[in-house]
């Protein structure tokens, strides 16, 4: 090989070149994928949060409308498999589960009582800001959750 002509310094030089700038591509392109996957990732994550959050809020709302419709021993059914299906979600907290078992224990007592008198008067107020409460919670962790999901795309 001779070195001395110029024009196979060039294409030495030019070979040299490419093949860096190839390797070059390569890494930046593995680079890309892996952080296109990642924001991929994170976005699925917050909407599948998001999904879980509005879930839970839609099981809470089925049941208080449930309640709602609860003015007679026959309509207590709906409202048990209400309470049943919010304690039921994955998302709702102990302290959820809690209240609203001891809603729904409230509620097959009247029931085999067959009373058909009002549950609100079985139930105190105490139960539902409880219930409240521990549903707040859930929804906040869901956002807490959310959020660090979030900081780890930026």
């Amino acid at each position: 090989m001779d070195l001395d002509n110029p024009v196979i310094v060039v294409a030495i030089v030019a070979a040299a070149a490419s093949i860096v700038g190839a390797v070059v591509a390569a890494v930046a392109s593995v680079r890309a994928t892996r952080g296109a996957r990642g924001i991929a990732s994170l976005s699925h994550r917050i909407a599948q949060l998001d999904d879980e959050a509005d879930q839970l809020r839609q099981d809470f709302r089925a049941f208080m409308a449930a309640f709602g419709d609860a003015t007679s021993t026959k309509a207590m059914g709906p409202l048990m498999a209400a309470c049943e299906v919010l304690c039921a979600n994955p998302r709702a907290n102990a302290e959820v589960v809690t209240c609203a078992d001891r809603i729904r224990a409230t509620l097959q007592k009247v029931a085999i009582e067959n009373l058909g008198a009002a549950v609100a008067v079985r139930l105190s107020g105490e139960d539902f800001r409880k219930l409240r409460a521990s549903f707040a919670a859930s929804i906040r962790a869901i956002a807490d959750e959310r959020s660090r999901v979030l900081a780890k795309r930026h």
